[in-house]
């Protein structure tokens, strides 16, 4: 740092009794060409300012006068300090008390005034006045500093019209034009990046949420082709297209950014995506290892390309309420107990949850995972072993369903006939001819779809019971006109599943829609994650109970009832008291019960398949 150097005082013989001079003074001037003063400070020189003034080469003599007040501007940038005082200081002149004069302010556009000395100087001559050999600089408006108030008006007249005070006006003058001119060109530069950086959020944002749209739906992002000329290039940018009507920045980038700007390439779709997920797991694992304490649940499926995919979720507490929330699909290398122990461990460990804070787990019954001596649930015990293993009470729920069921000839004959009649009413001239009768029979209410029945979950064929018995009268409807028609084929098929349609089926699925209605809940509810354990098991009682209390013949009473409305509705003329023999009464065929109830035995065991099932 150049340090700025004071001279030595020439004689002058209009100095003052104060040292102030009139027309002469100390000059200082800095050893490098083009720099403004440095100002002193308290630990030393400050770092020196650049000048707009070429000045001349300094003088090699240096002065001890008093450095400039820290009170005053010390840089050409610095705003000039005024500092307006209730009362200055006063000094006496002969009978006179004389001060600084605020309104040298208004008069003066370069006075300074400094408290620390009770001086005044000159911004302009300060800062940038001329320096060096030969130039002459009035030292009391510069270092020294002016406080003879008697002769102060005088003074400042003096000094304002000066050549040096002239000079140094016109490089203010200047200074103050360059830097204006050099801020508005920063302010321009730092509004155009900052409109670059908005707009280049703005259309990220609009990227993410085409993303996390098309995510949270569960749709493809591609389409078949994704060209210009394609009529429809796929949801991603589909949606992108959407957004770009309503917003002019969207259709700005879209439009004209190269295509490596874009940012709809798969690759950067992926890695977006994964960055989402990532955050969601993130805050799965914070909220996780702040409830100190975690359940698992893992389940196994197979996905389109036939590779085992095993999903990973935690329930835990956060607050007051229970949350369950999936992590994580991971391809299976092995499904034997221990790949997929490991494979557990891992994916807990990948997204920062200790598996040593489980204290429940909860599986199917499958042998690899329920199994009680080197089953998945039984290994990780061994090394957790506060983690108490839960049978999936709804997988236990559709595996009795599905073994009662399967077991009795009757009801097995039913379900079959049921999906029978979804499969034919699933062909376009049926379903046309089927959605007719619909609305010609029920003309003010949506025509219903047959439903087909679910192979693993049986407590979910309610939906199909329920919607043949609402269109049992154009079931029956339609396969009459069907068998009017000319097609032999198509005919003959009418007839068999008119066939089914008697008595007995009417029975069964008055029957079975009414136990299926109580099992329904008790599986959407046990599939619940607001569920706990002992709500289960009270509800698991609770239907258990009310289907026990269905068999008596009050209930068979009213089954009977309901059933033979349903076929006088829909012109069946079987009676269904004919069909009642499975429900004899015979002393052979009835048996007691730990209650001491006689009960009814059915042929078609209905209640005796879901009564036993839950009591199981």
């Amino acid at each position: 740092m150049e340090k700025f150097l004071l001279f030595r005082k020439k004689s002058n013989p209009n100095t003052t009794r104060d040292g102030e001079a009139e027309d002469d003074g100390l000059v200082n001037s800095q050893t490098s060409v083009g720099l403004g003063l440095g100002s002193c400070s308290e630990g030393g020189y400050a770092k020196e300012q650049p000048r707009p003034i070429v000045q001349a080469s300094p003088a090699s003599s240096t002065s001890g006068s008093a450095l400039p007040p820290e009170d005053l501007s010390q840089t050409p940038g610095d705003d000039l300090r005024r500092p307006v005082l209730g009362s200055y200081p006063k000094k006496k002149y002969s009978s006179q008390m004389r001060a600084f004069n605020p309104g040298w302010y208004q008069q003066y556009s370069w006075v300074e005034y400094s408290t620390i000395k009770d001086s005044m100087y000159c911004y302009a001559c300060r800062h940038f006045g001329r320096r060096g050999a030969g130039v002459h600089q009035e030292t009391a408006f510069t270092v020294n500093g002016f406080s003879t108030w008697v002769k102060a008006q005088k003074t400042l007249q003096t000094h304002n019209v000066s050549t040096v005070h002239r000079y140094a006006m016109a490089a203010w003058a200047e200074f103050k034009i360059r830097r204006d001119a050099g801020s508005r060109i920063c302010n321009a530069l730092d509004e155009g990046h900052s409109k670059a950086v908005r707009e280049n959020r703005e259309y990220m944002k609009a990227i993410v949420e085409a993303l996390r749209y098309t995510a949270c739906q569960g749709i493809a992002l591609r389409g078949h082709r994704e060209g210009e000329e394609s009529s429809n290039r796929g949801n991603f940018l589909e949606f992108l297209h959407s957004v770009s009507k309503f917003n002019t920045t969207v259709a700005e980038k879209m439009a004209n950014c190269a295509q490596n700007a874009k940012y709809t390439h798969h690759t950067v779709q992926d890695e977006v995506i994964a960055l989402m997920a990532k955050m969601l797991r993130d805050q799965i694992s914070s909220d996780v290892r702040d409830a100190e304490m975690f359940a698992l649940l893992v389940d196994e499926s197979r996905d389109v390309s036939k590779k085992e995919q095993v999903s990973v979720v935690v329930r835990y507490l956060r607050g007051d309420g229970v949350l369950e929330d999936f992590l994580h699909f991971t391809p299976a290398d092995g499904l034997d107990a221990e790949s997929l122990l490991a494979l557990i461990k891992n994916t807990l460990t990948k997204c920062n949850i200790n598996y040593k804070q489980c204290i429940a787990q909860c599986y199917d019954g499958a042998a690899v995972m329920s199994g009680a001596n080197s089953g998945v649930q039984e290994r990780f015990r061994r090394e957790v072993p506060q983690a108490l293993y839960v049978h999936c009470h709804a997988h236990r729920l559709n595996l009795v369903l599905t073994d009662c069921v399967g077991k009795i000839q009757t009801a097995a004959d039913f379900f079959a006939s049921v999906q029978i009649l979804h499969n034919f009413f699933s062909s376009s001239i049926v379903h046309n001819v089927f959605l007719q009768k619909q609305k010609e029979l029920e003309p003010l209410k949506p025509p219903l779809e047959l439903k087909s029945l679910s192979e693993t979950r049986w407590a979910c064929q309610y939906t199909a019971l329920l919607a043949i018995k609402k269109t049992l009268p154009a079931i029956h409807a339609t396969l009459q006109a069907l068998i009017s028609q000319q097609g032999a084929r198509l005919r003959t098929k009418a007839k068999s599943i008119m066939a089914l349609l008697d008595g007995q089926f009417v029975l069964q699925l008055t029957l079975f829609e009414d136990v299926f209605r109580s099992t329904k809940f008790l599986s959407d509810t046990l599939q619940s994650p607001n569920l706990d354990y002992s709500s289960a098991l009270d509800l698991v009682e609770s239907v258990s109970a009310s289907l026990s209390e269905k068999r008596n013949e009050t209930s068979l009473a009213d089954i009977s009832d309901k059933a033979q409305a349903l076929c006088a509705k829909t012109g069946i003329n079987t009676h269904v008291q004919d069909s009642l023999l499975v429900f004899s009464r015979n002393s052979s065929l009835t048996h007691r019960q730990g209650n001491g109830n006689h009960l009814p035995h059915c042929k078609i065991s209905g209640d005796t398949v879901t009564t036993m099932s839950l009591m199981n």
